[in-house]
């Protein structure tokens, strides 16, 4: 690889520079994989096993654990008893942005939706219809009750179905998923 990296170079400096960051950047990796003891990123288990594959929306097949193949299949669960299309509009509250990923739903303006106030920011800034016709997913505090909501979703969950909920194994995450219902907004 690192000749590969140098031989797109002609002058010596820039050949020398290139692999310089490729080295660096190779470095940094391998101390990543070393110090989280193999394990990916929020995952509980490490590379090895991560051998039962899924589905993922547009990513395809992916391996992963067996706890998180259970996280998954839930989520694709609540996905058909709602009738969750691709493409809908979705709100992750909060920081769930790979729960849209596998729901194959559309973060409305930002996948990362951290806090109270940037999600009403969001529901401020959007079309006022957003709200009916999306899917809401609620990461729960760790109490198991629902987290702050912002004042746009001050009538959650009324004219939302409850359509499953899911545990995410890394800190034990419980995730509600929500579908606005045909009657929101009516009289």
């Amino acid at each position: 690889l690192a000749l590969l990296v140098t031989s797109r170079f002609d002058i010596r400096a820039d050949k020398i520079m290139a692999l310089i960051l490729f080295t660096g950047f190779i470095m940094v990796i391998t101390v990543q994989i070393i110090t989280s003891g193999l394990k990916p990123y929020h995952m509980l288990q490490p590379l090895n096993e991560q051998s039962h594959p899924v589905a993922v929306g547009s990513l395809g097949s992916v391996n992963v654990d067996a706890d998180t193949e259970k996280f998954i299949n839930d989520l694709q669960e609540a996905r058909k008893t709602c009738n969750i299309t691709q493409g809908m509009p979705f709100f992750g509250l909060y920081n769930i942005p790979g729960v849209a990923l596998v729901l194959e739903t559309v973060p409305v303006l930002t996948p990362w939706l951290n806090n109270q106030t940037q999600t009403e920011a969001i529901l401020e800034s959007g079309s006022p219809d957003i709200l009916r016709k999306s899917v809401v997913a609620v990461k729960l505090n760790n109490e198991g009750g629902m987290p702050s909501l912002p004042k746009g979703l001050s009538s959650f969950p009324r004219y939302f179905n409850y359509c499953g909920d899911a545990t995410y194994p890394f800190e034990n995450q419980r995730i509600q998923i929500w579908r606005s219902s045909t009657d929101f907004g009516k009289r």
